[in-house]
């Protein structure tokens, strides 16, 4: 997974934004949960596994927990 260190903190720039925080993990379970008429459209399953990295670092486990049972066909255990 490529990352951009330190020298940013996506924390802080969606706090600039009202309803980003929102938006940013809306987009992230998007991703994470996607079916394969998703991944036939461009997003390969490295997109779809960071996305899932990027959840488990921004949700705490009883988030993740809630977006597990929303989404039981998910291809990762």
């Amino acid at each position: 997974m490529r990352q951009h260190g330190p020298s940013i903190n996506m924390q802080e720039k969606l706090a600039c934004v009202p309803g980003s925080k929102q938006k940013h993990l809306v987009v992230l379970t998007r991703l994470a949960f996607c079916d394969g008429t998703v991944l036939e459209a461009g997003i390969d399953d490295e997109t779809v596994d960071m996305a899932h990295e990027l959840l488990e670092e921004w949700t705490n486990p009883q988030e993740a927990e809630s977006l597990a049972e929303a989404f039981p066909s998910s291809r990762r255990e």
